[in-house]
């Protein structure tokens, strides 16, 4: 079984009833420059793009919107204020 940081190994000398199901963690060391590429570098405009649209939703939406309806509702919302 492999994890993200580390390797989980079963211990070798676990032979015996006693100790079976003995887990032994071994970490992984990572660079800067690794934890960056993978972190960081790995898809970042589509990131900055997923965090943007969630700011502003209108952007998930806007190009399709009906062009026809967009001027109706500037029209309706200019009756109501002048």
């Amino acid at each position: 079984m492999s994890l993200a940081n580390g390797d989980v190994k079963i211990d070798p000398d676990a032979s015996s009833s006693a100790s079976a199901g003995h887990y032994q963690y071994e970490p992984q060391l990572v660079t800067t420059k690794e934890w960056i590429q993978e972190n960081i570098t790995s898809d970042f405009f589509g990131r900055v793009k997923r965090y943007l649209i969630s700011l502003f939703p209108i952007f998930s939406w806007i190009y399709r919107y009906n062009l026809t309806w967009a001027i109706g509702g500037i029209l309706f919302r200019g009756t109501l204020y002048f």
